[in-house]
This record gives structure tokens, C-alpha cells and sequence, in this order.
């Protein structure tokens, strides 16, 4: 069950499915209660918070780095931070990036370059389900009536 809940919890909370995403951008690690500045990657995280504004928490404010996480959600992870850093490029801010972070970037997204296919046929997946569900819903001014 631990498994299926680091799965659907893929679903519903990765940072790649931002349409239903119901995880905030952090803007500061001091937002996260379960982040202090004595934990071991407290320094990792407000470097990827303060450098690119790539991490998001949970809506309770938390962050929760202690348990375990697939590969599927630390290929989102990446994704989000790739796009985040893609976007610094492109946009004439890419001081913010150096030499050092673009080569660890790739080798983490060819590393992951499996899972991350995978994520995106499953958010293209869930998609076309959920656009399909739009289609054929109930009016919402729709009335049934029945017979006993």
C-alpha cells in the first residue's frame, strides 16, 4: 500500500500537473514547517528555492523530505526544475546558472530520461481521460426525475 500511495500521490500532487496541482511554489524555505536549517539538505533546498524557484510543498506547508519517493516523482521533480531552469535560460537570466548546474541537469535528465517518458505518457494519459470526463459530464443545470 505504500507503493500505491507514493503512486497516486504522482497523480495528484507532482509538480508536472500543474492544471490539478495542489502543491504551492515555495518562495522561501522558511515556509516549510518540516524543514530546518540543521537538516542535512536544508542548504540544497534553499539554493533550488532561492536560485530557480523550483520546489514546491505540500498545502500543509510541509515539504515532507523524510519519506520515501518513487522515481517517477523525483523525475517530476527534475522536470519541474529543468523547465524552471530552461526558462531562466530563455529569458536572458541565465547568470543565474552556471556551467556546473546545466551538466549535473543533463545527466540527471538522461539518467531519468526513461521515467520521464513514462510521466509524460501518463499525464498525456490522464489528460485525454479528464478531458474526456469534461465532454460527456452532466449539464450542471441538468434535472432528473425518476419513477419508483
Amino acid at each position: 500500500t505504500e507503493t500505491t500511495q507514493a503512486q497516486e500521490s504522482i497523480d495528484l500532487n507532482s509538480p508536472a500537473l500543474s492544471p490539478i496541482n495542489p502543491m504551492a511554489q515555495v518562495t522561501s524555505v522558511s515556509q516549510l514547517k518540516d524543514v530546518q536549517p540543521n537538516d542535512w539538505a536544508f542548504q540544497a533546498l534553499q539554493s533550488l528555492v532561492e536560485r530557480y524557484g523550483c520546489i514546491a510543498g505540500y498545502p500543509d506547508s510541509t515539504y515532507r523530505g523524510n519519506r520515501a519517493l518513487t522515481r517517477y516523482e523525483f523525475a517530476a521533480g527534475v522536470n519541474a526544475c529543468l523547465d524552471r531552469v530552461n526558462e531562466l535560460i530563455t529569458t536572458a537570466t541565465s547568470d543565474l546558472v552556471t556551467r556546473e548546474d546545466l551538466a549535473t541537469l543533463q545527466k540527471l535528465q538522461s539518467e531519468f530520461a526513461p521515467e520521464l517518458a513514462t510521466l509524460r505518457g501518463r499525464v498525456d494519459s490522464l489528460e485525454a481521460r479528464t478531458g474526456e470526463l469534461e465532454a460527456n459530464q452532466f449539464s450542471r443545470t441538468t434535472k432528473l426525475s425518476g419513477l419508483l
